[in-house]
């Protein structure tokens, strides 16, 4: 989370998370996200099961949080979402 913040500084971003290999995401980093500036979570995620494991992580954060099949959909709704967010 310090690298995403000293990267984007105070500028609002939505962060996407390519899931396509097996991790496990310590959902306790939640408390440390600054949700002024992370206006938004786009996961990618093709595993069949997977929204059980992200409905508990939706529930840690307070911003936008999305699910989607394919990177390319993933990056069209930050784009638009970070958009709308800076007006």
């Amino acid at each position: 989370m310090n690298d995403i913040n000293d990267f984007y500084k105070k500028n609002p971003h939505v962060v996407i998370s390519d899931r396509k290999f097996a991790s496990s995401i310590d959902i306790d980093a939640y408390k440390y996200v600054n949700h002024k500036r992370m206006v938004g979570i786009a996961i990618v995620t093709s595993k069949e099961n997977a929204s059980e494991d992200l409905i508990k992580e939706q529930e840690m954060y307070k911003g936008s949080f999305a699910f989607f099949k394919s990177l390319e959909e993933a990056k069209d709704w930050a784009a638009s979402f970070v958009a709308y967010a800076v007006k």
